[in-house]
């Protein structure tokens, strides 16, 4: 009998194909646990065709590609049609999941110590408790310890870097910012040997119009309006850093300026031809003098 599967849903087509193999429980059950877990490849060729030639056998994986293959099956007859389910060598899948759980828990080390070192109180207290967990498994602590004390060296390099090559800072200092300590608005505390570019952020206290005033007169206020998270971790660390004790230090300062400074609009992870919009905001101004008044 034949059927026509030209309007089949690839997912379908496979579906037939184990039930084709009921006869043999085994044999299926293993291709439904194999199926599950993405394993299985379904290789396609069409003798005497130039789309699926045998010699460049070709992996259906998406419907689109499985109607096309059929259209040509039918089309063949009654040449040979044949595909083939197959799958990886089972050992190199082995060795490829263990690389990617070592990865994994690799990068999941980097991001405790990081909050562990400069996370808010939240973080650091759900970093804590990851560390007591480790600690009371020995065998754990031990495969760990060497690679903890790397990753850890990597995190302060990584954070002396930031600070190191921060723009428009005042102060360098290495050491780490009080997070506990928030200056209020009122204060006012003057901050000398700032670089010229950015001279009139702290130390200009000419008061802003009553409109402005009353719409964004708070730094959380107007760093919202800015689409700046004010509760994002990197935006406190970088207002201690830059000695920032004023909401006008950002009203008198233009998008550029504060792109530079490393305080990124939100949402951050945006792209504009695949590029971070603040990356793509700092690569642009020089060529274009109206980013200036962002």
């Amino acid at each position: 009998m034949k059927i026509d599967v030209q309007q089949w849903p690839w997912k379908d087509f496979k579906r037939q194909v184990m039930y084709h193999l009921s006869t043999r429980p085994k044999l299926m059950d293993l291709l439904e646990q194999l199926e599950s877990e993405k394993a299985l490849k379904s290789i396609g060729y069409i003798v005497n065709n130039h789309l699926f030639p045998k010699k460049m056998r070709t992996e259906i994986t998406y419907d689109t590609q499985f109607a096309s293959f059929a259209r040509e099956a039918f089309k063949s007859c009654p040449s040979e049609v044949t595909i083939e389910i197959t799958m990886e060598n089972p050992s190199a899948n082995e060795k490829k999941k263990k690389t990617c759980n070592l990865l994994s828990t690799q990068a999941a080390e980097v991001n405790n110590l990081w909050n562990l070192e400069f996370g808010n109180e939240e973080e650091q207290a759900s970093a804590r408790r990851s560390h007591i967990r480790k600690q009371a498994n020995i065998l754990s602590l031990c495969a760990r310890a060497e690679d903890a004390t790397i990753l850890q060296q990597i995190v302060a390099d990584i954070y002396r870097s930031c600070v190191k090559n921060s723009k428009g800072s005042s102060v360098l200092s290495s050491a780490r910012p009080d997070k506990r300590h928030r200056s209020s608005d009122s204060e006012i505390i003057p901050v000398y040997g700032v670089p010229p570019q950015f001279a009139h952020f702290n130390n200009d206290n000419t008061p802003m119009d009553r409109t402005r005033v009353e719409m964004q007169g708070t730094m959380n206020g107007f760093l919202g309006h800015s689409m700046i998270p004010f509760d994002y971790h990197h935006t406190h660390i970088l207002i201690e850093f830059h000695r920032i004790h004023h909401w006008t230090y950002f009203k008198r300062s233009t998008m550029v300026e504060l792109l530079g400074m490393g305080f990124a609009p939100g949402p951050v992870r945006l792209l504009i031809d695949g590029v971070p919009l603040f990356e793509h905001v700092l690569k642009t101004a020089p060529e274009d003098p109206s980013l200036g008044d962002l």
